[in-house]
């Protein structure tokens, strides 16, 4: 839901009017239909064939979405639900307030371990993230 709500969010912020920010989250949401490449539909058979009946758009391939970003995209997301969140991990560090485990974490789940290793790669990446300061950045809402 957060994503969802950023993504809308974004599109109405870098739009240069109402008018167009209510366009692209109409476009978003699908209101002017949806296209698949026409091999793709073609590979469905007749559940292809319904589906063009009853709206769908067979659209040139614009070479942008391959069928294996069908299999990244549910990946990633079973990735999202399924991997422990930050909480989960630190769990031993008591890393919210007034959270008590209900049931012991599955032995399988990583927990965070201090060491030199995390101590060093955590110094490096804030040392890159302090020298990249100085790189020019676009400020998100520079139309408004």
């Amino acid at each position: 839901m957060t994503f969802l709500a950023v993504t809308f969010a974004w599109a109405i912020f870098r739009s240069r009017d109402l008018s167009s920010a209510v366009e692209m989250t109409t476009a978003m949401m699908g209101g002017h239909g949806f296209a698949l490449p026409a091999h793709w539909l073609a590979s469905l058979g007749e559940s292809g064939q319904w589906l063009v009946q009853h709206g769908l758009i067979a659209a040139g391939d614009n070479g942008l979405v391959r069928g294996a970003t069908f299999g990244w995209i549910g990946g990633l997301t079973l990735l999202c639900w399924l991997a422990p969140n930050t909480q989960e991990i630190m769990r031993d560090y008591a890393p919210a307030l007034d959270r008590t485990w209900q049931s012991r974490p599955a032995d399988w789940m990583p927990a965070w371990r201090p060491s030199a290793v995390t101590a060093l790669v955590t110094l490096a990446v804030g040392a890159l993230a302090i020298l990249s300061l100085n790189q020019r950045s676009e400020f998100l809402y520079f139309q408004f």
